[in-house]
């Protein structure tokens, strides 16, 4: 494998994956949800093993006798499916160490809390509360909506672990990345060796 660009391995240490949850740009705590109980933040522990981003056109098509016509109205808001599966060392959260089944369980019960509380909004005719993606290594920050609750995957081959996949639909970016606190980057920044490591084993480790 050809050794990292300096710039590059420089981006791929610095990245960061985090979802969050906002109430008119308040921060929503969750209750009982073992990662993102103080402020509806979630960051992902490592950058998940698989990013597919998709952007549609908003093309139509019509046949005619003469020919076809087409309908272009740009594009569409992109989408992201991601997926991955936790570290079975743990994640660090506060003064705690989480293990793998944990930080699944705290993803779904972080997805089932918006769409729950939403639900719950809408019939009482109140304000919706917010999901925000951000992606540091693409620099991409969208307020997004999440495709289904990202279940965690086991099966024979690897009993130990679970892979997880969410789907987001982007709604409009925030327009601004997000300031992450000392204890969110430190988290994140646990296992980055780790990460790079799958990325560019021989590199990472002179």
């Amino acid at each position: 494998m050809s050794v990292l660009p300096a710039s590059h391995q420089q981006r791929l240490t610095e990245a960061a994956y985090v979802l969050r949850v906002r109430d008119a740009g308040a921060p929503v705590p969750i209750p009982g949800n073992a990662v993102a109980a103080r402020d509806g933040t979630f960051p992902l522990p490592i950058p998940p093993q698989s990013i597919k981003p998709q952007q549609g056109a908003r093309i139509a098509f019509m046949d005619t006798r003469f020919g076809v016509l087409t309908d272009e109205q740009g594009m569409s808001p992109p989408q992201w499916d991601i997926g991955g599966q936790f570290l079975a060392g743990g994640q660090r959260v506060g003064n705690r160490v989480l293990d793998q089944y944990e930080v699944q369980r705290a993803l779904e019960g972080f997805v089932r809390f918006y769409l729950d509380t939403n639900r719950q909004r809408a019939l009482a005719r109140r304000s919706l509360i917010s999901m925000e993606w951000h992606d540091f290594y693409a620099d991409e920050h969208w307020f997004v909506a999440p495709v289904g609750v990202p279940l965690g995957e086991r099966d024979q081959g690897r009993p130990t672990v679970e892979r997880w996949s969410l789907r987001l639909r982007g709604l409009r970016p925030t327009n601004a990345a997000i300031a992450l606190d000392d204890d969110v980057r430190k988290a994140l920044l646990a296992n980055v060796n780790v990460a790079i490591r799958g990325v560019c084993p021989v590199e990472a480790n002179p």
